[in-house]
């Protein structure tokens, strides 16, 4: 589950592609690479965010660490604002392809069903309303455009199919109905635009 106050994203590619890029090297230097990409994205926004390489932060204990939701555990490798932890990633890598996906903290939790033992009271409603398409729209194309500049990627968009939209809505309200449930893989085609 992923608050509707939240931007999500994901970064995957090819290490072999990616020599002599900014990607290129460890997990660790990709990690604070694109972490050092997220924290230009925020303050283009103006949120004043840093990235801190060990924890300065109260963590969750470790046994916690897969129950409880991303924004309230912190660990090494996070990026932190004034409020707490602000961004939550995680990488994964199999052969030379990685995967990084995560989750952008915009505005205070809207609460949710699911997450209710751990919804901290919401101090002005009218910050913690979901995201509007205007709004997340001006959020996608900002977050795509510097992230682009700041990992020296073409600035290219994908094209989904009609049947990937339609995939991807129904996995959508499935998701919605059991935000909590464990959820199998299902493999989509995504054709890239020229």
């Amino acid at each position: 589950y992923h608050d509707p106050a939240e931007l999500t994203y994901a970064i995957s590619g090819n290490l072999d592609d990616l020599e002599s890029t900014p990607l290129s090297g460890s997990l660790t230097a990709m990690s604070c690479t694109i972490s050092g990409a997220l924290v230009h994205f925020l303050s283009v926004l103006g949120k004043e965010s840093k990235f801190v390489p060990l924890s300065e932060y109260h963590s969750s204990p470790h046994r916690q660490l897969h129950t409880t939701p991303c924004f309230e555990s912190v660990s090494r490798y996070e990026i932190v604002a004034e409020e707490g932890k602000v961004v939550a990633s995680a990488q994964r890598r199999v052969g030379s392809c990685f995967l990084q996906h995560g989750s952008i903290k915009l505005s205070p939790r809207v609460l949710h069903p699911a997450l209710d033992d751990f919804a901290p009271p919401v101090a002005d409603e009218e910050t913690s309303q979901p995201m509007t398409e205007q709004e997340f729209s001006y959020y996608s194309e900002t977050f795509f455009a510097v992230l682009c500049r700041s990992l020296s990627f073409k600035n290219r968009k994908l094209v989904l199919s009609v049947r990937d939209k339609a995939e991807i809505e129904e996995r959508y309200h499935q998701v919605k109905k059991n935000a909590l449930e464990r959820r199998g893989i299902k493999q989509m085609t995504v054709v890239e635009s020229l």
